[in-house]
């Protein structure tokens, strides 16, 4: 079995999306380099600051996760939710939901852009990554998804590479279900960039089999799709993420999607004595 030590781990999600690939011709030599929420081991995630930092770091994609807002805006923003990266309860303390949550939905774009990136806390308070470079020194606003698709798009021109984008529709069965039919507002979007074809610099990843089937079916999207696999109990979407994982799961997903994109979890089986990853 494959070891893994610290160094490679920047690379994991590279080699799964290479071995996950569906029906698309690959080698074992062939790896991407997709940056999660951009260098977001070396600063604040999703941020545009993040993003440059990726493209100059040399990735094959910049990953996007987009949310919508009350007045069809889409953001670049990982939580359905404002309190654990914003200061949302400074500044609109009774705006919360009954379950607790400000939910960027219930937001207008230019309020979302009042509110200022703080840094990510876990559930005891304290900074979920200390690491970061602090955000002080950087941009702290929620970035539109227009707003980093033209930076790229700019970068791109400028220094003649083609890094690609991968974009995580995020739960689009829940924005459904409040109106919003978030995967029309990316495709439009994406439309305006010139991302309308399979061979197009571009990967649309969800959690929701019923949703990538619509993509394909209802919106006749013609880009390349992913299946993210995570656990039922993370309630991502309706579909049954242990049925995905078998035999009979992946074949339905190659009728649907060009990958899969499963949890680290679900391909590493532990570490050795000296800490190696092992998958």
């Amino acid at each position: 079995m494959a070891k893994l030590n610290d160094k490679n781990k920047f690379s994991l999600i590279s080699i799964l999306f290479t071995v996950a690939l569906l029906g698309c011709t690959t080698t074992n030599n062939e790896f991407r380099v997709i940056a999660h929420r951009g260098a977001s081991g070396y600063l604040p995630e999703n941020t545009l600051a993040s993003k440059a930092l990726a493209y100059g770091m040399g990735v094959d994609y910049i990953e996007q996760d987009v949310v919508i807002t009350r007045d069809d805006k889409a953001v670049v923003f990982h939580d359905l939710y404002l309190e654990r990266m914003t200061n949302v309860r400074e500044m609109f303390e009774d705006r919360a939901r009954n379950d607790g949550h400000y939910y960027v939905l219930d937001f207008t774009l230019e309020e979302i852009q009042t509110l200022e990136l703080i840094t990510r806390k876990n559930k005891f308070g304290e900074e979920q990554f200390p690491d970061r470079e602090n955000l002080s020194s950087l941009s702290t606003k929620i970035p539109t998804f227009t707003q980093e698709l033209s930076m790229l798009t700019s970068l791109n021109r400028k220094t003649g590479k083609s890094i690609g984008i991968y974009v995580e529709i995020k739960d689009p069965d829940w924005h459904l279900q409040n109106g919003k039919d978030i995967s029309a507002i990316v495709l439009s979007i994406l439309a305006d960039y010139g991302y309308e074809n399979q061979d197009d610099d571009i990967f649309l990843q969800s959690f929701s089999a019923t949703e990538l089937k619509r993509l394909k079916k209802e919106n006749a999207t013609q880009l390349k799709t992913i299946q993210l696999i995570g656990e039922n109990s993370w309630n991502e979407s309706p579909d049954d993420h242990n049925f995905l994982r078998t035999h009979d799961g992946l074949a339905s997903i190659a009728k649907y999607a060009s990958g899969i994109a499963p949890r680290v979890e679900h391909v590493i089986t532990g570490r050795d004595e000296n800490g190696n990853l092992i998958v």
